[in-house]
């Protein structure tokens, strides 16, 4: 049978076939459940409603966890994430491995909670539009997932994370569960979200994409451009669509979803999960063009003091100061080309 769940108004219980389902908050962790190898079992899609069709055929009564639900994309993931790095942690620890567990720790804490999960809560927060519920779910969030990241490293710098968990109860007394990280209990393990991490790969694979572009094509860091995809399928649309909050501020861009059967750039493009994607570089053309002269300038300013130089141009072998000239000289000549085109346009 079809469901919808409403979050906002959870006091009426869902009838799914002979079950009674109540929206509110619990751990999904019986251990029981766990050990007879039923939570998240094999061949059970990870989506929610995949994963409660298969509660409900088990239990008389479920319980959803509607605090994890409402949770922003960004949320979801990294808690994902997290729940994988405690589970290989966990292991490498116990079977005395300590530089790869090490290595668990530090790829989780730099490469996804700093580089990316940290990015994206800042686009959550600077939302005019989220409401106070969002903006602290996003606080808590980064918080408690700062504390597991010090729980995870305790072992291997007891004194660093000590200080850090410190100054963290003092800022946001709910992430710590105890005055001191020595007598605070190991992560437990939690469930991964593989819909949510899948998603995230999607959009991180755009971001990168349009990264790359933007390098090879010269445009200014600072630079907003329009980005053009086109999509494999309605879905993958749909995807980019609800992606762009996040891919128009890490990548500094104007998202353009076009329909699938459109035609995508012929130069300048680069393919996705999600679709094939090309920045229209003309529209940063003045300021690509001021960047590109302001580094000549500087070039040729430093030459210029080099060949000035009376020492250089004496000790220097004759080669070497001939090679310097050229360069300055094809210098001028590229800044007087920029001069001509600025002065055209």
């Amino acid at each position: 049978m079809g469901y919808q769940l409403d979050l906002q108004q959870p006091a009426q219980p869902l009838q799914l076939g002979r079950c009674q389902v109540y929206v509110g908050t619990c751990s999904w962790a019986d251990p029981n459940f766990v050990k007879e190898g039923k939570f998240y079992p094999r061949g059970v899609r990870s989506d929610p409603q995949a994963r409660l069709q298969f509660y409900a055929s088990v239990f008389p009564t479920v319980e959803i966890d509607a605090t994890y639900h409402a949770l922003q994309p960004a949320d979801r993931w990294i808690l994902s994430r997290y729940a994988n790095a405690v589970k290989d942690t966990t292991r490498f620890l116990k079977t005395f491995r300590f530089n790869e567990a090490a290595n668990v720790v530090y790829h989780f804490a730099w490469n996804e909670y700093c580089d990316w999960y940290l990015e994206m809560a800042k686009i959550e927060l600077r939302d005019p539009d989220a409401s106070a519920a969002t903006m602290a779910r996003v606080w808590t969030t980064s918080a408690e997932v700062l504390a597991d990241i010090l729980r995870l490293l305790h072992p291997v710098i007891p004194f660093v994370t000590e200080e850090v968990w410190a100054a963290l109860g003092a800022a946001h007394p709910a992430a710590t569960a105890s005055p001191l990280l020595l007598t605070a209990p190991w992560p437990a393990p939690t469930h991964r979200d593989r819909g949510a991490e899948a998603a995230f790969d999607s959009l991180s694979e755009v971001v990168r994409a349009a990264r790359n572009l933007r390098t090879e094509a010269g445009i200014p860091a600072a630079a907003v451009v329009p980005l053009r995809l086109v999509p494999t399928d309605a879905a993958a649309a749909e995807a980019a669509e609800a992606g762009c909050r996040y891919i128009e501020p890490l990548a500094r861009v104007r998202c353009e979803i076009l329909t699938p059967d459109a035609s995508p750039a012929s130069t300048d493009r680069a393919a996705t999960a999600l679709g094939v994607i090309s920045l229209d570089a003309a529209m940063a053309g003045d300021d690509r063009s001021a960047s590109r002269a302001a580094g000549l300038r500087r070039s040729q300013a430093r030459l210029e003091a080099l060949l000035g130089d009376p020492k250089f141009v004496a000790r220097a072998p004759a080669a070497v100061v001939a090679r310097e000239r050229q360069r300055l000289a094809e210098i001028e000549e590229r800044l007087r080309q920029i001069g001509e085109s600025s002065g055209s346009g």
